[in-house]
């Protein structure tokens, strides 16, 4: 578009200097050549120029934009990026464990008779009862991390173990026994692994002998892993109590009944004895909690600013309008949070020199699941998602690019949905956002695109010669579904303006298409007061679309026919 005026001013330069040039073949005394008027109405065909195809004229890269082509060669103005939120990790934790070394003895209540002693004697005493066993466990902790507040349950790793033995001095056996049948209960809440040999699970929190089992003077253990404990099975004044503070009292209760065989004694007799037991509850490794949480804002929010860089001018015009009528956001939003939530989004963009937002736009309420993805598509119309997304329609969103901006801003925050929510100490929590704007180079009504562009060079100062009056006539044939208006001036060297030089031009370009283009003759009159004289011509282009119609990489336009005319001759002085 710009070297056709060019090429033409350089063709009536050179056509100029030819008229100038003194033709020895003349008699120059024979003629008064104080003045010299004439060819008037002189007509310079020019020619052609060549195609000007979009996919030669249109930037590849804008910046954090980028132009691209479909598959039906249709063009694109495409930017994506990434935005992470700060990533917060829960410190881990164990819960104090228990032991007492205080030594409980039990003394069973009815004496036991022994008979028939001998390794082949079958006899076996009655089983006698004991006194419940009672335990009291009591522990207070307070380094709880203070980011958990309520917990009602928590998935842990621990052990309780309990021996008993019994003095050998004082009773003439090498064992006795308790009886199956017999009881070890836990609290309601305490929830026990699966049960050690010869024992029973039958509930949750008890376990029951399921054979007999022997106590020697040495020491006999039994083991109960524990998985787990539901506090709210606790007492309201118990478990995490308050921010960063555990306390708990609960009672492990054995019942049951003992034995003595015949072949265990040494000799016969009724024995009244007494065993000892202790027991001991190691620390427990927290492996999750599901509780109430306080969340950090920084591991729910994410925030970035990005600084768009290299965009040509003309796209920051105030006369510039980017109506686009398909734009299209696409989501990719990765929870690493431990709940399920609403997500909530927006982008603003902005002017270099204004913190006034150009455009902004909120899209609330996304669902977005506990450690996954989610995946949105906003359109205006909510309409053509990609495979995979979920469309969401946005009002508003097509004039995200109406102005083009500086710098742009993406803001994102989660809001919790569950009062309680798994926590696992040692992870790593927090969110990201993937994000891609396409807009299809289609626009709407309110389209508006100015250029502006000056030519240096072109020195229409011919000495000796007055031109008044220049007149371009050409075809210009267009096959972009824009339609262009085309303004021109005359500018000195260091481009200024020339006002004494009027350059006017007597049609618009109208949109045409691959098939149909449109072909209009254009005329541009460059007229002065007296001599034409100008370094440079400044173009300013204006393109609009009254119509929706996308751009496509093969789309051209092109000048054809062009020609200079001297309406009024020219004058030469001597």
């Amino acid at each position: 578009m710009l070297n056709f005026i060019y090429r033409s001013l350089t063709a009536l330069s050179s056509f100029v200097l030819l008229v100038s040039c003194v033709n020895e073949d003349y008699d120059l005394t024979k003629i008064n050549l104080d003045t010299l008027s004439g060819l008037k109405g002189l007509a310079v065909p020019v020619g052609s120029t060549d195609r000007f195809v979009l996919k030669d004229i249109l930037p590849e890269d804008l910046g954090d934009f980028a132009m691209s082509v479909d598959q039906d060669g249709n063009l694109m103005l495409s930017m994506d990026g990434h935005v992470d939120s700060e990533d917060i990790s829960v410190p881990y934790f164990t819960l104090d464990g228990y032991y007492d070394d205080k030594i409980e003895t039990t003394t069973v209540l009815d004496p036991i008779y022994v008979s028939g002693i001998g390794d082949n004697s079958d006899f076996v005493s009655e089983s006698v009862p004991f006194n419940d066993i009672v335990y009291n466990i009591n522990i207070h902790q307070t380094d709880i991390p203070k980011e958990i507040i309520d917990v009602r349950y928590t998935d842990v790793t621990s052990l309780i173990s309990i021996s008993f033995d019994y003095n050998s001095s004082l009773y003439p056996f090498e064992m006795f026994w308790i009886a199956s049948g017999s009881s070890v209960c836990f609290p309601e809440g305490v929830i026990l692994d699966d049960a050690p040999a010869g024992f029973e699970r039958v509930s949750d929190h008890e376990m029951v002998f399921k054979n007999d089992f022997a106590v020697y003077p040495s020491g006999s253990h039994a083991n109960f892993p524990i998985i787990g404990v539901d506090f709210t099975e606790f007492p309201e004044n118990q478990g995490f109590i308050t921010r960063g503070e555990f306390y708990v009292n609960f009672d492990v209760v054995i019942s049951g009944s003992v034995f003595i065989r015949a072949q265990d004694c040494m000799q016969e007799g009724v024995f009244e004895p007494e065993f000892n037991s202790v027991i001991y509850l190691e620390k427990a490794v927290i492996n999750s909690v599901t509780a109430s949480v306080e969340i950090d804002e920084d591991m729910r929010t994410l925030e970035r600013k990005f600084i768009v860089k290299d965009v040509p001018e003309y796209l920051k015009g105030d006369a510039t309008c980017l109506d686009f009528n398909a734009l299209r956001l696409n989501l990719s939003i990765d929870s690493r949070l431990p709940f399920n939530g609403l997500f909530s989004t927006s982008f603003a963009t902005y002017s270099q020199d204004n913190h006034i937002a150009l455009w902004e736009s909120q899209i609330d309420d996304l669902i977005l699941p506990s450690l996954s993805a989610a995946h949105y598509s906003l359109s205006e119309d909510g309409t053509g998602a990609p495979e995979g997304y979920a469309d969401v329609p946005v009002s508003g969103l097509n004039s995200f690019l109406r102005r083009f901006p500086d710098s742009y801003i993406v803001k994102g925050e989660m809001e919790p949905q569950d009062e309680y929510i798994d926590i696992v100490p040692g992870s790593v929590y927090g969110m990201s956002l993937d994000y891609e704007f396409i807009a299809p180079l289609s626009f709407g009504p309110d389209f508006r695109l100015q250029i502006t562009e000056d030519i240096h060079n072109l020195n229409v100062d011919i000495q000796e010669v007055t031109v008044s009056k220049v007149i371009v006539k050409l075809d210009a044939v267009n096959a972009v579904p824009l339609a262009f208006m085309l303004e021109a001036q005359a500018i000195d060297a260091e481009g200024n303006a020339i006002e004494s030089i009027s350059a006017a031009i007597d049609k618009t370009i109208f949109a045409g298409t691959l098939d149909s283009p449109s072909v209009n003759p254009v005329q541009i009159t460059f007229t002065a007061q007296g001599k034409l004289s100008f370094e440079g011509i400044r173009l300013t282009v204006t393109a609009d679309s009254p119509a929706e119609a996308p751009l496509n990489y093969n789309q051209y336009f092109m000048f054809d026919n062009i020609s200079l005319h001297l309406p009024e001759g020219i004058t030469y002085h001597n």
